[in-house]
């Protein structure tokens, strides 16, 4: 109704402390008490194994719910990496396996899992 909130000084630090502890819980374990999260070379690593239910039948395609756990992970503050099944049973022995995780780990994800989403 456009009128100005006025508050006790109680109220008021009430308000700023039911605020604050909001915007803890709701940014997740990764984020400082202002909600920010970390970015570039502090984000810690997750390591998504992405076996066949990670996608739709027949396909290389992730599914609906792939797609949102990277999302969600990755504004949590995590840089997420993706290693599917149908790429990890191509790669013969130890050392290509290490050569492909190394490789993976120098990626630089974006938030979206799909270009085209």
């Amino acid at each position: 109704d456009g009128e100005e909130e006025v508050l006790t000084a109680e109220e008021k630090q009430e308000k700023d402390s039911i605020i604050k502890e909001l915007t803890r819980r709701l940014s997740g374990p990764l984020a400082d008490e202002h909600g920010n999260v970390p970015t570039g070379k502090d984000r810690p690593i997750a390591i998504e194994v992405d076996g066949p239910t990670h996608f739709y039948a027949n396909s290389k395609r992730y599914t609906a719910y792939t797609k949102l756990k990277h999302r969600l992970l990755t504004r949590m503050g995590y840089k997420v990496l993706h290693v599917p099944f149908f790429e990890w049973r191509r790669l013969r022995g130890a050392k290509e396996r290490e050569d492909y995780m190394r490789a993976k780990l120098q990626e630089e994800p974006t938030e979206w899992l799909d270009p085209e989403d």
